[in-house]
């Protein structure tokens, strides 16, 4: 993920979102990857009441639910197929 792909996800979500928030101001969770951090994303949002709230670096599983088991499977995956892919072998 880049910054600028994040930056695009994050304002088309905003879109996505017009038609059932209202006038309600959104939070969205992050974790801090530096390719969140994206200052012309995190304005448009703003300007829109979109706000998003960083998780601390290195938190735990109990403020990332998701980084424990759910994802545990799909990153071992990921990691295997990028090894292999670095070794030629795919």
């Amino acid at each position: 993920m880049t910054q600028d792909l994040w930056g695009t996800v994050l304002m088309s979500l905003a879109e996505q979102l017009k038609p059932f928030r209202g006038d309600l101001p959104v939070l969205i969770l992050a974790d801090q990857p530096q390719c969140h951090v994206n200052i012309k994303a995190l304005k448009f949002l703003i300007e829109r009441d979109i706000f998003v709230l960083f998780f601390p670096h290195n938190s735990s599983q109990i403020l990332q639910p998701l980084d424990d088991a759910p994802f545990s499977r799909f990153k071992e995956e990921c990691s295997k197929l990028i090894r292999r892919e670095s070794l030629g072998a795919v």
